[in-house]
């Protein structure tokens, strides 16, 4: 019998420390019914930033929802199980726990705790079906090259999930406040600034060290906010 979640963290070896810090921790926090994998590392020869290792944490699917971590995260109080509890309150969706957008904003100013992304994913933590994990590498190898260039893919990883997910018609949630923090104190492997415009590549809204489950997670969850 599969386990509920299995859990990846997704590095390279320059952020060896890192992964293993957050690793240790995410052991901390499992449960029976979750399957802790390890580390994706980043194998590609001269490195090939984060769709070098999101490419092998998504093959190592094997709960019956799988969670993609990276080294740069940092979670809250009991993410693994809010994480398992969230998927099973919006089954069919995709979730992604950390976002930089305003809508993120709007939720909370209208008191919902959940947003209905139109912008794709963030690639710091995300949560999908199996089949749906499974089938991500083998729709990516067939797109062809000149649709990569037009989607400006790059090394990027969320882009093309963003774009999977859009293929596959799977709606994208976020549950808000985030229960996952981008940590801006390790330089960027894409080369991006810690802020672009007038905003950080952060949370909007962060948990903190609020317990996920103090919160009512179904206000929004049937009209999640645009965004």
């Amino acid at each position: 019998m599969s386990a509920a979640l299995s859990v990846v963290v997704q590095s390279c070896p320059a952020r060896k420390d890192l992964a293993e810090a957050l690793l240790s921790r995410l052991a901390g926090m499992s449960a029976p019914g979750m399957d802790l994998l390890g580390i994706a590392w980043d194998e590609t020869p001269g490195g090939g930033g984060p769709w070098g290792s999101g490419q092998r944490a998504w093959a190592m699917a094997s709960g019956e929802r799988h969670l993609v971590i990276q080294d740069d995260a940092i979670v809250c109080q009991d993410f693994l199980g809010a994480a398992l509890m969230l998927s099973r309150l919006a089954p069919h969706a995709a979730l992604t726990f950390c976002a930089f957008n305003g809508a993120v904003e709007r939720a909370r100013a209208a008191g919902k705790h959940w947003v209905r992304s139109g912008v794709g994913a963030y690639g710091q933590a995300n949560l999908l079906k199996r089949e749906d994990a499974l089938g991500f590498v083998p729709w990516e190898a067939g797109v062809p090259e000149s649709e990569r260039v037009r989607l400006k893919w790059n090394r990027s990883d969320d882009r093309r999930l963003s774009a999977y997910l859009k293929h596959l018609r799977v709606p994208i949630l976020l549950p808000v406040p985030c229960l996952v923090q981008h940590d801006l104190v390790a330089p960027s492997l894409m080369g991006r600034p810690p802020k672009v415009g007038r905003y950080y590549r952060e949370a909007r809204w962060f948990i903190g060290d609020q317990s996920p489950f103090s919160i009512d997670w179904s206000r929004g969850l049937d009209s999640p906010e645009r965004g």
